[in-house]
């Protein structure tokens, strides 16, 4: 595959993941809003109406796993990326496309585990509190993973952009 064809599988890719870390964020806002309610019904000592909560938060941690499988995937992509990246200029659009979205997931998921850990400090019950525990392990286990994604797009543009494959400084004015 020509490195214009892999930039380009990698972006889609990238822009795929970053979208469903926004959906699983938003689905984790519901449950963080379920659990302040719960939270609040059990500090008031009013009935608790959402039997579905448990459930509903196993699901979602299932669906997080799944997603951190997925994600797995990505460091490994942009590192053939790296290993095989050469000065080609056409191709250097992608290459900042690929580091945007990079940042954008690597933001995108501390964003997600932040809320994480906002839903899991909210919960009281301790059956829920073990499930949203292990899943922030999992959300921490995928910012880990994201973490160095942006620094190795950057390296895979400097080396698409520069001439000889090798990064020069820029020449200095003359004093």
């Amino acid at each position: 595959m020509d490195q214009e064809n892999a930039l380009k599988h990698v972006e889609s890719v990238l822009s795929l993941t970053a979208d469903r870390a926004a959906v699983l964020q938003s689905k984790l806002e519901e449950i963080f809003f379920r659990a302040q309610r719960l939270s609040n019904a059990i500090k008031n000592g009013t009935k608790n109406s959402d039997y579905m909560f448990g459930y509903d938060l196993q699901h979602f941690r299932n669906e997080v796993r799944a997603f951190g499988i997925e994600l797995s995937a990505i460091p490994n992509m942009i590192g053939g990326l790296e290993r095989g990246a050469a000065y080609e200029e056409s191709a250097v659009t992608r290459a900042r496309a690929v580091m945007h979205l990079t940042e954008r997931l690597s933001r995108g998921l501390h964003a997600f585990q932040d809320m994480a850990l906002l839903a899991q400090a909210h919960i009281r019950e301790a059956e829920h509190k073990i499930e949203a525990w292990h899943m922030v392990q999992d959300v921490e286990q995928m910012v880990q993973k994201a973490r160095p994604l942006p620094m190795m797009a950057n390296k895979v543009l400097i080396k698409i952009s520069t001439p000889d494959g090798k990064a020069s400084p820029p020449p200095r004015p003359a004093s």
